[in-house]
């Protein structure tokens, strides 16, 4: 997979997960307050990952986490802000509700310019 073609699905898949407003809702139609109220109290998905080696070293990551049910389907994508050594990987995950199907995992790693399947 090319890098243009692997950065623009990781943006494509990224920008459809970012929307916090559900797809359906009894409530419907929102007014624009109601909107920005979602919008502005929706989990950002702003955190920390914290990594603990056998020796009790710490190393921090800085993580942007997006996830979206698709209706029974969980699909995700993690950023991965800090440390510069990891700026810019990505890790992109379709959870499969039907236990028969495999889930699907991605990763993008901007060292090598290219997306590979997991």
């Amino acid at each position: 997979m090319n890098f243009k073609l692997a950065l623009s699905v990781f943006l494509t898949l990224g920008l459809s997960l970012a929307s916090g407003l559900p797809a359906y809702s009894e409530d419907l139609p929102l007014t624009p307050s109601q909107v920005m109220e979602a919008v502005d109290t929706r989990e950002d998905g702003d955190t920390l990952m914290i990594l603990i080696d056998k020796h009790k070293n710490q190393r921090i990551r800085s993580i942007k986490s997006i996830r979206k049910d698709v209706g029974p389907d969980t699909k995700g994508i993690l950023f991965f802000l800090s440390p510069a050594d990891v700026r810019n990987t990505a890790y992109m995950s379709f959870d499969w509700e039907d236990h028969t199907k495999e889930d699907d995992s991605w990763l993008f790693l901007p060292a090598l310019g290219q997306g590979s399947r997991m």
